[in-house]
């Protein structure tokens, strides 16, 4: 347990991978808490404060995966250095879509706010656009996480060398660890025998 605690605090790499959970989670899944208001007829208090609750919770989130992932990146360009042109290109995509993603996270919250008011045209117009803008921030995360999983699947960026272990002894037939010249002696016919098979013998 100390081992992985350690682990995440001082590889980049592995807190990037914990951290980015919880933008993926809450940003996908953002529209769930608007469909449960929608179902009270956008009149309950305390779902609307999970709405906001939700995407601020996004929010932060994002804010620090992409703060794990900075790191993440500064520790890839020391480790390394000699990357393709197609691996540099991939970081960048990723980074350009994670910056400053924890901003996205907030205009559902916002417009979740202003469902307060009790007038109807205001509340259902402000809900209606949470939703558009609670689907659009689900796409940026699914862009942004499909992103991340090629450099770390297809490209095998910021993953430790695996190690394989040394494949154990093949177990084969059992080795006659006898001398050949006594296999060939054990087949050759005694001296008795091959006289037992003289024609004269044979005959008396």
């Amino acid at each position: 347990m100390s081992n992985m605690i350690s682990q995440f605090f001082n590889d980049p790499h592995i807190r990037h991978a914990v951290l980015v959970h919880f933008p993926v989670v809450f940003g996908l899944l953002g529209i769930l808490p608007l469909l449960a208001l929608l179902m009270t007829g956008l009149k309950s208090k305390p779902v609307r404060i999970v709405c906001i609750a939700w995407f601020l919770l996004a929010s932060g989130g994002a804010a620090l995966a992409a703060n794990s992932g900075e790191a993440a990146e500064h520790n890839l360009r020391e480790q390394s250095p000699n990357m393709t042109q197609e691996e540099r290109r991939a970081v960048h995509e990723h980074e350009e879509l994670a910056e400053n993603g924890w901003i996205w996270q907030l205009v559902p919250a916002a417009l979740v706010l202003l469902t307060f008011p009790n007038k109807g045209a205001i509340r259902k117009t402000a809900f209606v656009v949470s939703c558009v803008a609670a689907l659009g921030v689900a796409g940026w995360v699914g862009l942004t996480a499909h992103r991340g999983g090629r450099l770390v699947y297809d490209l095998g960026i910021g993953v430790h060398a695996r190690t394989v272990p040394d494949a154990p002894p093949a177990r084969g037939p059992a080795v006659d660890d006898d001398d050949d010249a006594d296999d060939a002696a054990s087949e050759k016919p005694s001296e008795a025998d091959a006289a037992g098979d003289e024609p004269g013998d044979a005959g008396g």
